[in-house]
């Protein structure tokens, strides 16, 4: 009756549902598992109506099927296994569940009610049922969607060694790894702590780079060949997403992304991911793999530099420009943690990116701008890279940037000066440099710019605004180097000339 939503009716109203309900819950799973496969299953379908599950809850089903996962997960804890009709019955409990989870409703009862701890402590009880490893993974990637759920899940001391046990035992699934990695991403997102506990799960890193190697390889072979019968779920590219996310995420934390940065392995699977995808085609994965570049670089940039660094910077030249603002941006970040090492930047000259990271200074994107000028502050600081920025109108468009951003970002503001600073750092004749009429243009463009901190000043002692506070300290730092700049260029004697590679 249950399987046809055309009868959901007869649930609406009378005592049927609250019936039901109450058998299933007279049922046990251990003693009576065939009896419990239909109660859930009767559930399941009518779980699937909004309507009818809202009913259910304030009926306590809930509690119900925490209940009921308890029992068979203590059995197994105690006695190693449940029976096989069990484990039928609890496919469909956990069916259930993951149409009652999807209620919002059900968000603030999933930690009243113990249900987080107990999918947790069935995930590696369960780990090689391929049925119900499915059904905890798609309870799991919803329940991480909320704040306080996921912060449970994460904490629970049987989740992190579950997924990567399961993530490595049903590799070749790709619907449970896309959700177990969903998970694990919106887990990664928010704990630094969890970040480092789950790097230091055995067979996490070598289970995450497997999986990309898999899932690349799978990919390839679907674009030779599309199998026009292949699901359009869980994609390898879905499945990449997700993975690289937790990657990325997992590689912000202080002692786990010099690790990773070191990995030859995973760097070159990522560089492979951006030779074999475009930003246009793919933009979710190729924007992560770029996040997650960024964090392993950032890691990297002060050590020697390697082919890891040259190889990631070849592939990023290529891949510049884009007709992507976001990928840039991104790319570009990138570029900002690699260009310390000349290696790089000889690679950056050789393929023209440094006229393109010039160009772009005349773009509307703020945040393309900054990272721009982010990357040119390095590049500015080797004196064999300024006839470029010169040939380019350099000057001209660093100045275009202090008038048209101006105030309102002072961040901006003092890059563009450091850029100008790095610029005519070795210059015996800083005008010349610069040329006439960009350093008048540039010099009225600082002055207007330096009376505008007045409006940041505190009315008085006692003015405390936070806002007003921070606004004052950006542009402060700007006016420090504002002036700076202003007085090389009214004095080019004042200060000592750099060595011409000298970093800044």
């Amino acid at each position: 009756v249950t399987r046809y939503d055309s009868n959901d009716h007869l649930f609406m109203s009378g005592p049927l549902l609250g019936l039901l309900l109450e058998a299933v819950g007279r049922v046990s799973p251990l003693e009576c598992p065939e009896a419990a496969v239909y109660g859930y299953g009767a559930l399941k379908f009518l779980t699937m109506n909004s309507a009818l599950c809202t009913r259910l809850l304030s009926r306590g089903v809930l509690e119900l099927l925490t209940l009921h996962m308890m029992l068979i997960v203590n059995e197994v804890e105690e006695n190693g296994s449940v029976a096989q009709q069990t484990a039928y019955a609890l496919v469909q409990l956990t069916a259930t569940l993951r149409h009652v989870s999807s209620c919002e409703r059900t968000f603030p009862k999933l930690l009243q009610c113990g249900t987080v701890t107990q999918v947790c402590r069935l995930l590696p009880a369960f780990k090689d049922d391929a049925d119900v490893t499915a059904n905890l993974a798609r309870i799991l990637s919803i329940v991480s969607t909320q704040p306080e759920c996921c912060e449970a899940a994460a904490k629970h001391p049987a989740t992190l060694p579950a997924c990567v046990a399961l993530l490595k035992a049903h590799s070749k699934h790709p619907a449970i790894v896309v959700r177990i990695a969903y998970a694990l991403g919106n887990m990664m997102a928010r704990d630094d702590e969890a970040r480092y506990q789950l790097f230091c799960v055995p067979d996490f890193t070598e289970t995450i780079l497997s999986l990309l190697t898999e899932y690349l390889k799978q990919d390839r072979e679907s674009q030779a060949a599309p199998d026009p019968l292949c699901p359009t779920n869980a994609s390898p590219e879905d499945v990449m997403v997700k993975v690289v996310r937790v990657l990325a995420n997992v590689a912000v934390e202080p002692r786990v992304g010099p690790v990773l940065a070191r990995s030859k392995t995973c760097q070159q699977l990522l560089v492979s991911l951006l030779q074999h995808k475009s930003v246009t085609e793919s933009e979710e994965l190729v924007l992560s793999c770029f996040a997650t570049l960024n964090n392993l670089s950032f890691y990297s940039r002060h050590g020697p530099p390697g082919a890891i660094h040259t190889d990631l910077a070849q592939c990023l030249s290529e891949m510049v420009p884009m007709d992507h603002v976001e990928g840039l941006v991104e790319a570009v970040r990138v570029f900002g943690n690699l260009t310390h090492f000349k290696e790089v930047r000889d690679i950056l000259t050789k393929n023209q990116v440094v006229e393109v990271l010039v160009e772009m200074l005349d773009c509307d994107s703020r945040e393309l701008v900054y990272v721009c000028s982010g990357v040119l502050v390095n590049i500015m600081s080797d004196a064999s890279r300024r006839a470029i920025f010169q040939h380019e109108n350099g000057v001209l468009r660093m100045v275009e940037v202090l008038q048209y951003f101006g105030c309102g970002d002072w961040q901006l503001c003092s890059l563009s000066c450091q850029v100008l600073w790095n610029y005519c750092a070795s210059a015996a004749d800083v005008h010349s440099a610069l040329g006439s009429q960009e350093t008048t243009r540039l010099v009225a463009v600082l002055d207007a710019l330096l009376d505008e901190g007045s409006q940041y000043l505190p009315a008085s002692e006692e003015d405390h605004d936070p806002e007003m506070q921070l606004a004052y300290q950006l542009w402060e730092d700007f006016a420090r180097v504002a002036t700076k700049l202003l007085d090389r260029i009214e004095d080019t004697n004042a200060l000592p000339l750099l060595p011409p590679d000298g970093q800044q």
